[in-house]
């Protein structure tokens, strides 16, 4: 038998569309002589939007030039700090080297020195 929706036994199955359009569209145009057309009214934040992230700072600062003073400034006082704490230590241990191991510590240096020089010739 036939229902609804069902073919004749012939493997075809019909379907029912309703005649005209069941769905809006998002814009319709206006109608010949109706006067009057219709704007997005979001059309004007869309340019807006556009032109402004034409001229966006890609890389926006993450510090005042205030702010990178005052760390750089803070990077040298804790440099300055260490390097006179090197400067006293080897003062100190200078200060306790007898001068024979000056005198050592002198001649492995122009012994190194001089075995480099042996190793790389100028000029080759």
């Amino acid at each position: 038998g036939g229902g609804a929706g069902r073919g004749r036994g012939n493997g075809i199955t019909s379907v029912h569309i309703p005649k005209g359009n069941t769905l809006a569209p998002a814009y319709q145009a206006p109608q010949v002589g109706q006067g009057r057309v219709m704007i997005d009214p979001n059309s004007h934040t869309k340019r807006q939007d556009m032109v402004s992230g034409v001229f966006r700072d890609f890389n926006p600062a993450t510090m005042t030039v205030e702010e990178w003073g005052e760390i750089e400034y803070a990077r040298m006082i804790e440099t300055q700090t260490l390097q006179a704490q090197k400067n006293e230590e080897h003062a100190e241990s200078e200060s306790k080297l007898s001068s024979d191991d000056k005198d050592e510590r002198e001649r492995l240096k122009t012994s190194n020195w001089d075995d480099y020089k042996d190793e790389n010739p100028r000029g080759v």
